[in-house]
């Protein structure tokens, strides 16, 4: 099927068929994996197999990669073992989360401990792209442009907090900026309206 996304992307799932193709999986072997040269098209999707949902969905990866032909490696594991791998580059793709910080700053991408995405991003177009755009030397919409072809993270779903209270509401509230609902369990609450 032919879509559009909301930035001006567009995708064709066909595409990757040609591309795959022009690389020369051209065949399939008995189990309908794309071969070249008796090898299969074959990918490692590493994921986090403490978090359920995460592990679903890299199933579901997995299964639609082999409508395409393309075997899929799923590699779970705990999350102290996921992030070694992580950072060591042993993946081909992984599922996992990416929060931008609250001034959009992508910079991250480009330092290889910064933890906002796990790739080869330094040293590369998109990096010289951004610095071309932090500078002024070239526009955002060549940045973006470059973003779009690169690719560093697909978003597959899209999540935003808020907490919000009014001043009459008081308590002993402790919250973390990566999550503003910990310990919400201990959170003790009481108003301070007069009348």
């Amino acid at each position: 099927a032919f879509g559009s996304l909301e930035s001006g992307l567009t995708y064709d799932s066909s595409a990757l068929l040609d591309y795959l193709s022009q690389s020369g999986y051209t065949e399939k072997d008995e189990e309908g994996y794309l071969i070249r040269n008796g090898r299969r098209f074959s990918l490692k999707l590493l994921v986090n197999s403490d978090n359920a949902s995460r592990l679903l969905a890299a199933k579901n990866i997995v299964r639609q990669l082999y409508e395409f032909g393309i075997e899929t490696e799923l590699t779970s594991l705990p999350y102290s073992r996921y992030i070694a791998a992580l950072q060591s580059g042993d993946f081909d793709l992984y599922l996992g989360e990416t929060r931008l910080p609250g001034n959009q700053d992508l910079s991250g991408l480009f330092q290889l401990d910064s933890g906002l995405v796990y790739g080869r991003y330094t040293g590369s177009a998109l990096e010289e792209a951004w610095n071309a755009a932090q500078s002024g030397s070239s526009s955002y919409a060549s940045f973006l442009s470059a973003f779009e072809y690169e690719l560093p993270f697909i978003p597959l779903l899209y999540h935003d907090t808020a907490l919000s209270y009014c001043w009459e509401l008081q308590g002993d509230i402790t919250v973390s900026v990566g999550n503003l609902f910990a310990d919400i369990a201990g959170w003790k609450l009481y108003s301070v309206k007069t009348s």
